[in-house]
């Protein structure tokens, strides 16, 4: 599953902190390698993401590090929030988090080139995933998945 960009659920940066023994190297592993690598990270014109990371990302923490220094960089690609007709009947369908609409819409603008990392397992769950990449060709991948990959 190579990928060039992402689009970050603030959730997945947020629990960084929060986490324990293996787990938090992972997500760390996965954060170097992010930049290391210069994958992209996807925001929307609206800033409804910046937003979400300005609520939810505690100064100081990993994820707000993570994502001021992707910032600093400009290894950032601003997309369109709003997703197909096709994909947002799909992701309504499912009962979707509206929340994160918008970051499958922000991959879904990359033609196959994107992933959404989150850590919410509702999202990663098989049927969950199957729907969003039939419905919007985006995957959902959660630390595991972003590591294999790399």
């Amino acid at each position: 599953m190579p990928f060039e960009a992402v689009a970050v659920d603030a959730g997945w940066l947020r629990t960084i902190d929060d986490l324990g023994g293996q787990a938090v190297f992972d997500a760390l592993e996965v954060c170097v390698e992010l930049q290391k690598r210069g994958v992209t990270m996807l925001l929307d014109h609206g800033s409804a993401i910046v937003a979400e990371y300005e609520r939810n990302l505690k100064r100081g923490s990993v994820g707000r590090a993570f994502y001021e220094n992707i910032m600093s960089k400009g290894q950032v690609s601003y997309q369109t929030g709003t997703p197909t007709i096709s994909c947002r009947d799909s992701l309504e369908s499912d009962g979707f988090d509206a929340d994160d609409i918008v970051c499958v819409a922000v991959a879904q603008r990359v033609n196959r080139a994107a992933v959404y990392l989150t850590h919410e397992q509702s999202h990663l769950a098989t049927s969950r995933r199957q729907v969003v990449e039939s419905g919007c060709a985006v995957a959902i991948v959660g630390t595991p998945d972003v590591m294999l990959a790399f």
